[in-house]
């Protein structure tokens, strides 16, 4: 964080991803679900997960970061990203919704959900320079297996 000429503070995309992680440390449980839209249910202590939420989401095997992502749009949010996880996963994507990270799970751990987990950090900014640089800082500070670029 810093200042600007007129003693404003300027938050860095590094700020910003670390006050996101600090103030949404909860991990919800991502489970298959018949019968609901998206085919999987979001579930932690305290009840269940977002749905036409923007921002950013890592998922996580146990406790091990495999995937950082983002959604900007308000139909859906973040809840379609990871419902294009889930169906990448489990085989069930249609041409255009591949999800190449999901892929590579799949490929490296089968169709399994068991012990995922997912870390939802809210977040809106139309400047979509600023998401990746968000993005990027996430990834650089979680260092998310998937993300990485073998």
């Amino acid at each position: 964080m810093g200042k600007n000429l007129f003693g404003e503070f300027i938050f860095h995309p590094s700020d910003i991803a670390v006050g996101l992680l600090k103030e949404n440390p909860e991990l919800y449980t991502l489970s298959l679900v018949d019968g609901t839209k998206q085919g999987f249910r979001l579930k932690s202590e305290k009840g269940d997960g977002y749905s036409n939420i923007t921002g950013f989401y890592m998922i996580y095997l146990d406790s091990i970061p495999l995937y950082c992502g983002y959604s900007m749009s308000k139909e859906g949010g973040i809840y379609n990203r990871i419902s294009r996880w889930v169906k990448e996963v489990m085989g069930n994507s249609t041409n255009y919704e591949k999800h190449p990270a999901a892929r590579k799970y799949r490929n490296m751990y089968g169709r399994s959900l068991s012990n995922l987990k997912v870390q939802i950090m809210p977040y809106y900014d139309e400047q979509l320079s600023m998401v990746k640089a968000i993005e990027k800082s996430l990834i650089v500070h979680k260092n998310p297996l998937l993300n990485q670029s073998r």
